[in-house]
């Protein structure tokens, strides 16, 4: 299982990499957990990076929730505030459904899941495969 991690080992868990979200980035893309996103708030042109992560207290627990998340702003772009989108990628109004609830926040994939190595790391967080680390 290849996991995100802020300790190298199960103990850090932050999601399984590939696991489907109900989450989309500005764009609809459908996100997941694993890839790799910029985020900015359109007030303050600067620009983070971060990943879709996920808790899930079988693992660790670092909120009283087990939501999926984007890593910087997860009070915002999580999958409990996704559930008031009620379009498919699809549809002419997902893109404004995802405005109201993004209160600003633009959010775009730039690396999908697949695409990751074991060991990469981006801030905190590394992808670790943990049967390698007999965790």
């Amino acid at each position: 299982m290849i996991i995100l991690s802020q300790t190298k080992d199960i103990s850090g868990y932050h999601g399984t990499v590939g696991n489907p979200t109900n989450m989309c980035d500005s764009n609809a893309n459908p996100l997941f957990i694993g890839d790799l996103v910029t985020m900015y708030h359109k007030d303050y042109p600067d620009k983070s990076i971060g990943f879709v992560c996920e808790e899930n207290h079988k693992y660790a627990k670092w909120t009283n929730t087990e939501n999926q998340y984007v890593m910087g702003i997860a009070s915002i772009w999580d999958s409990e505030n996704f559930k008031q989108v009620t379009s498919n990628i699809y549809d002419d109004d997902i893109l404004e459904q995802i405005d109201n609830i993004s209160d600003g926040w633009i959010v775009k994939k730039v690396k999908d899941f697949a695409e990751l190595v074991v060991g990469e790391h981006w801030g905190f967080l590394y992808v670790v495969n943990i049967q390698e680390n007999n965790s």
